[in-house]
């Protein structure tokens, strides 16, 4: 039994005064310091873990920005691989149609001579 379940105020049975007794000072003590401990550790952490998430944040922009800059560097060399290929293609019809039309200028001019 403790001092407090001596100590009886009141009219009922159930009231008691609380008591510590000396002995239980020291564990109290070291209760408290060991919980002011670990709620400075528990700050820390949250610091350290708030800097993390930061970090790994800004690391994934990074890639995030790496990889579409590649991405689109490779889309523009494509395009413009597809833009120079269209052009000698384009390039390649107009000589065609020159010469289909030096052909056929060449044709109307003989069936002229031939007839004058």
């Amino acid at each position: 039994l403790s001092i407090s379940d001596d100590l009886k105020i009141g009219f009922f049975c159930t009231d008691h005064a609380t008591q510590t007794d000396y002995s239980e000072i020291l564990p109290l003590k070291e209760l408290s310091s060991s919980t002011e401990k670990l709620i400075r550790i528990i700050r820390s952490l949250q610091v350290d873990f708030g800097f993390l998430k930061q970090l790994l944040q800004l690391k994934f922009e990074d890639s995030l920005k790496e990889e579409s800059f590649n991405l689109f560097t490779a889309l523009h060399d494509r395009i413009l691989t597809i833009e120079k290929h269209y052009q000698e293609i384009e390039d390649i019809i107009r000589k065609c149609y020159n010469q289909q039309l030096a052909d056929a200028i060449a044709v109307i001019k003989g069936m002229y001579k031939v007839g004058f």
